[in-house]
């Protein structure tokens, strides 16, 4: 499945590669796409393929950066779209990553740097459109790597990109970071978040919102996702760690961004529920960039992730 989008306008669905007029900085809606992917997708690239246009499938890397290069009349600003993380963007293998050959990221130049060189000379600035891409210390050097590489500035945003309804957006909280071949920017973290204990949950059953007290929900299990792997080929998070992470998750304050996130799967977590008079409901949460959680049966709706989770969660990968 393709999981990047490269465009001169913009990109999304497998992977793609496109070329567009330049578009705003700061948070709100793209343009067009190139490319995009399939495969495990949560449903970014099939929908930002629908908005972004021209559209140039690519399965990889090297293949999206050669249909960037033979864009036809290419506009000022390239576009790679696809899910991401703090200095990563996949171009193929959709929202799990990984597989050989998708992966530009700040730990692999030499996987990737001879594909980018194919666009020096060919546009004014790159723009890689994925959640995070931009953010943290990653996000800086991954940035000035494709600057220096590719002889051209280069933008990733720092926090979530969604595409939904038509649109592909960034979210309000997230910035723009900019790297050039002589200037290597000053990371932006992403943003930080405290979910706080509710004492009251929150959960879209059979279509409608109900409140669940804390006492009737209990963690069954939580699963790590690494790139370019399944849940099921990762190590399950001991019971009472699963119950502490589980815990900083904000099930007292879903939301419905109407849209998907251009975002890495991370975990997966299982709750049962307990309504009063019924039998317990199993119910399964993906996590994406350790950040944001989403409800596999009523996908529209999301939850906050404590910041804290992400430190956890790194910790037990090591």
């Amino acid at each position: 499945m393709l999981s990047l989008i490269v465009l001169s306008l913009l990109a999304a669905g497998s992977a793609g590669v496109a070329a567009v007029e330049p578009t705003s900085a700061g948070a709100g809606q793209f343009g067009t796409p190139l490319t995009m992917s399939t495969g495990s997708d949560n449903g970014f690239l099939a929908c930002a393929a629908a908005v972004l246009a021209p559209n140039f499938r690519n399965d990889n890397t090297s293949q999206a950066f050669d249909n960037l290069a033979g864009a036809p009349s290419p506009s000022t600003q390239a576009v790679i779209s696809g899910h991401g993380n703090s200095g990563l963007i996949c171009t193929g293998n959709g929202d799990h990553c990984g597989a050989a050959g998708t992966i530009v990221a700040n730990w692999n130049q030499a996987q990737w740097q001879a594909s980018a060189a194919k666009i020096v000379g060919k546009f004014g600035a790159l723009r890689l459109l994925g959640c995070d891409v931009g953010a943290d210390q990653e996000g800086a050097d991954l940035l000035y790597q494709m600057a220096t590489v590719t002889k051209m500035p280069v933008d990733g945003p720092t926090y979530l990109v969604w595409c939904g309804g038509g649109n592909v957006w960034t979210d309000p909280k997230s910035k723009w970071q900019r790297a050039t071949p002589t200037n290597k920017p000053a990371p932006i973290p992403k943003p930080t978040f405290a979910t706080g204990r509710a004492t009251t949950l929150k959960f879209k059953i059979d279509g409608k919102m109900v409140s669940v007290p804390r006492k009737s929900v209990r963690v069954t299990r939580l699963q790590l996702v690494a790139l370019g792997k399944d849940a099921s080929d990762m190590p399950v998070v001991p019971g009472p760690t699963a119950v502490e992470i589980g815990d900083m998750i904000g099930f007292g304050a879903p939301f419905e961004p109407g849209g998907v996130p251009a975002a890495i799967v991370t975990a997966r977590l299982t709750l049962e529920i307990t309504l009063q008079g019924k039998a317990p409901i199993e119910r399964e949460f993906v996590l994406y960039n350790d950040e944001l959680a989403q409800d596999v049966v009523s996908r529209e709706v999301f939850y906050p992730v404590d910041s804290r989770v992400g430190v956890r969660l790194r910790a037990l990968r090591k």
